[in-house]
């Protein structure tokens, strides 16, 4: 064939190609994400352990002001307070699992 038969053949073998470019990309992607997995520092299982144990107080803290809640005892500004601190705990609860799971990912 001529020149512009060669052309046409390589515009066929172009997508194959680009298909196999991408297959080796992704594979060495799969290979380096594999790798940058490290381990957990000492500051990491330290902090690791600890929200564990904050997670669970903090819970424990939003039972109790529920329960100061439900009895309907106090004044206005004590239930203000108390509503805004259990806000409080909610986010606080939602950042620290977060973290929590983060972390977990280095164990596995």
């Amino acid at each position: 064939g001529n020149y512009a038969d060669y052309r046409m053949t390589l515009k066929d073998d172009e997508p194959a190609a680009e298909k196999k470019i991408t297959s080796l990309q992704s594979s060495v992607l799969v290979q380096s994400s594999a790798a940058e997995k490290k381990r957990m520092s000492y500051k990491e299982k330290r902090e690791f352990d600890m929200l564990e144990g904050e997670i669970a107080s903090l819970k424990e803290e939003k039972k109790n002001l529920e329960t100061k809640l439900s009895e309907g005892k106090q004044d206005y500004q004590e239930l203000t307070a108390i509503t805004t601190r259990i806000g409080e705990i909610d986010m606080l609860v939602d950042q620290k699992e977060m973290r929590w799971l983060e972390l977990s990912e280095y164990e596995s």
